[in-house]
Order: structure tokens, then sequence, then C-alpha cells
């Protein structure tokens, strides 16, 4: 402002008025102009001379053609209410349609929407026997749409809805059976709202949507261009001079061809900017992983000792406390994590031995097992299919078959299918087929040393999974 300060060729300062920047504008609100100006004339009246500068101010203000007076709007009002006077000329027939309704060969309702005033018009189209097809008008409505002001796709919603529900009113109150309904939207976001079968609506939206997929189909909604759509009519300013000449009585040309009678709509009217559309929820992509779930003890740690009978006092320390941890022994010193002064029993260690067989026996025959458990019988392609392998009372895997009728003990005619700690790596075989010895490997003092042992008894050779790189055996010594 300090910037518009001049001198004129009178020698006189020239400073602006110290209006804002930017300028308010008043909003057009009647009675707010009128509060203002009721204030402003009270003012005035109780003091002249302030009302004597005044005037003299705003006439500088209007000569320097800073402002102008407002335009006089009688005329336009005038024009307005004399145009009211034709509306007495239009003549809307009593009878919807000169053919007969029940001898009609087929009677459909056609309701066109549209929004910004949201607006509807319906006809009723009645074939007659001739096969011509013959328009009448039924209703038309115009609604206010809704302050604050929605956005289009809302209001050509709401206009939606609104033929909906006009639709329902007229077959309820029309004696006539209707063989068919057709709705007309020139907005294709509608559309593609209504035929949406993919992606989540917010609640506005999806309300709406409810409501005209509860009284009508998807299929039944239809496009129309805003210039063949009678609705539009409703939602502009048009003179009533003109208003007859228009298609809102007669509605569009295209009804009344035999050719659209009986055509089908084959268009899928998809959703419009999905991704940027305010009103369609974000797209949530869910990925589904499958966890197997695996034991904390593997067999595969089993390795890391170098003796069995290491790996089984282990194993049995570790059972006994996990045990204080379930079964808490009021009687006992053991409690939770500790090191125990007393020594094992033996039921212990053979318990201890048992778990580790088991264990490495359903992680390299779990197929089997699961068969057996169920009672189906093991794969042919299985390596204990010959076997005829069995699930004893503990849960072991044994084999079975003849030897189970023989006066061997228990240990003896049921070998163990096991593997033992996974330090055999090799058998060697001898000419008439016999395992003689094998190769065993022996990690110790972190260093992997492979020997050369005999077995002391000719055992079966049990070749291992596909997982495994060993095969498996007992009786090494």
């Amino acid at each position: 402002m300090d910037e518009e300060f001049f001198k004129d060729n009178s020698n006189s300062w020239v400073a602006p008025l110290p209006f804002r920047v930017p300028r308010l504008t008043i909003p057009n609100n009647r009675g707010q102009a009128l509060t203002r100006f009721a204030a402003l004339k009270k003012t005035l009246c109780n003091k002249p001379e302030m009302q004597e500068h005044f005037l003299a101010f705003m006439q500088k203000i209007l000569d320097n053609v800073h402002a102008e007076p407002a335009p006089d709007l009688l005329p336009k009002w005038e024009k307005w209410r004399n145009s009211m006077k034709v509306l007495k000329e239009p003549n809307i027939p009593r009878c919807y349609s000169p053919a007969s309704t029940s001898r009609s060969l087929r009677k459909e309702i056609h309701v066109f929407c549209d929004a910004s005033t949201e607006a509807i018009a319906a006809y009723l189209k009645i074939i007659d026997p001739s096969g011509r097809s013959n328009v009448g008008f039924l209703l038309g409505r115009a609604k206010l749409a809704p302050k604050p002001a929605h956005t289009i796709p809302r209001l050509e919603l709401c206009g939606a809805t609104l033929a909906v529900e006009v639709a329902e009113f007229l077959q309820n109150e029309m004696d006539a059976e209707i063989d068919q309904v057709k709705y007309y939207t020139d907005s294709k976001v509608v559309l593609g709202y209504i035929c949406n079968s993919v992606r989540r609506l917010y609640v506005y939206v999806s309300n709406r949507v409810e409501r005209i997929r509860k009284v009508s189909r998807p299929e039944q909604w239809n496009y129309v261009p805003t210039g063949l759509n009678p609705a539009d009519i409703a939602t502009r300013s048009v003179s009533a001079v003109v208003l007859t000449q228009t298609i809102w009585f007669s509605g569009p040309k295209f009804l009344s061809d035999q050719s659209s009678t009986n055509s089908k709509e084959d268009i899928d009217f998809h959703l419009v900017d999905p991704d940027t559309d305010p009103e369609i929820r974000p797209e949530v992509i869910t990925l589904s992983s499958n966890i197997c779930s695996r034991r904390n003890l593997e067999a595969r740690r089993f390795k890391r000792f170098s003796s069995w009978k290491r790996l089984v006092k282990t194993i049995t320390r570790l059972r006994h406390i996990a045990q204080t941890f379930r079964k808490p022994n009021q009687t006992s010193s053991c409690h939770g994590w500790h090191t125990c002064k007393e020594s094992p029993n033996a039921l212990e260690y053979e318990n201890a031995e048992l778990f580790i067989i088991r264990l490495v026996q359903e992680e390299v025959f779990a197929e089997e097992i699961r068969c057996l458990r169920g009672n189906k019988p093991v794969s042919k392609s299985s390596p204990l299919f010959q076997l005829n392998p069995i699930i004893d009372n503990e849960g072991m895997l044994r084999v079975g078959g003849r030897l189970n009728k023989s006066n061997l003990l228990k240990d003896q005619k049921a070998h163990l299918i096991q593997w033992p700690v996974g330090l055999i790596t090799k058998a060697i075989t001898s000419d008439d087929g016999r395992v003689r010895s094998v190769e065993v490997r022996i990690v110790k003092d972190g260093a992997s040393k492979t020997f050369l042992r005999p077995v002391t008894e000719t055992v079966l050779i049990m070749p291992a999974s596909k997982n495994s790189d060993s095969v498996l055996c007992e009786g090494a010594t």
C-alpha cells in the first residue's frame, strides 16, 4: 500500500483507501444485506453530519466509477411473472395412452433421473396389439439439492435413489400390472456404483446403492445422453413459453421406437477411476501364508553331540527340567531352571532314548506314521512298505509281519527303525549282501572325523528319506 502513494498535477498527495487486500466478497444473502442496511440507516439518521459526509463520499465514489449502482431487478422479475401466464396453455391428457392398458401386449415404465436439482420424469410405454408403441407422461418431480451442496456424483446418486422410490410408488398406485421397469441416467459414475461388485464403498454411497439394488437390478439401469434425458430439463432454467416444445411431456423419441422394445443392454458399467474416487474405499490386499508348525527340538540338533551317551544324558536332564515347569513337585527341591544334584534313574534314561528315537522317526517317516495312525496302508513307494510297519503302544514305529508270532523278545524281533544321531554316513555291504561295517562320522572338540567301524550283529539297512544324507542302521560299535 505504501507504493500506491503519489503526487498529482496540483502538487497534492493522493493515497488509496485502506481497503483490505484481497477485498472481502459479501455473500449474496438478502437477509444479511437488509440487516446491514438497517444498521447503517439507523446510524445515519441519528448523526446528520455523518450522513452528509457519507453521501458526499459515496457520490464521489460513483463519479469516479469506483462503484456502480445495483441493477434494477424489477424488469427481470416482471418478465418471469408474465411467463407464468403461459402455463395455462399446456394440456396433459387425462389418459396415459390412447391404447387400452387392458388389451395391450406389454406395459413398461421408463424412469429418467438427473441431478443438480434432483429431478425425475416417468413415462408409461404401452404396446398395443398391432405392435405400435404409445408413450404417456406419468409423473414429474423435482427436489432441491440439499445444503451444503454435495458433490455431483452424490447428487446424481440421490437422483437415482429418488427414481427407484418413484417407480415403486407408481407400481403400487397403478392398477395395471407392469411387465418391466427401466431406469435411465446420464451419469456413468452412478452406473458404476450400481453395477459394482468388486470394491467397497463408503457409507453415504453404500447406503443409497443398497436402497437402489433393493428395488431394482443392475441390468435395469441404462445410460442416456444428457441431450436425450427429459429430467435434465427440470434441472435447468427453461422458460414456460418453450416448455411445451421440449421432451418433458412426450419423452425421448427412442421410447416410441418399436425396435427398442425387446432390446437387452449387455453393457457392463465399470467404476470410473476407482483409484482416485473419494467415495470408494482403498483396495486392501491380504496375503495368506501357510506356516508349518515345527517342534522346537529337531533331530538335526543331535548331530552336535559326539556320542549317543552324551545325547541321552542331555535329553534326560532337559526332560526333567521341563517336567518341573509343567508339574512342579512340592516335596522335591527341583523347581524351574536348576542344576539337579540327583542322578537320573534307569527309567528316565530309557524314556529319553525312546523320545529321541520317536522324534527322529516322526521327522524321517512322517507320511508313513500319518497313514498308520489313520488306519491307512503305507504307500507302495515307501521304503517301509515291505517291512509291514506298525505303531506300538508307546508310539514307536516297529517292523511287523511274521516276527510278531515268534518267541523272540520284543527288542529282538522288532528292530526299531531309527536314525542313530545321524553319525552313520555309509553302510558297507559284503558279498552276501549283509552289512559288515559302516562309516561313522564323529564330531568332537569342534572337529569332524570319519571312522570305519565293524557292526556287532547283522542288521537290516534302511535307506533314509530324500531330506537326509545318511542311512539308517543300528548296532555300530
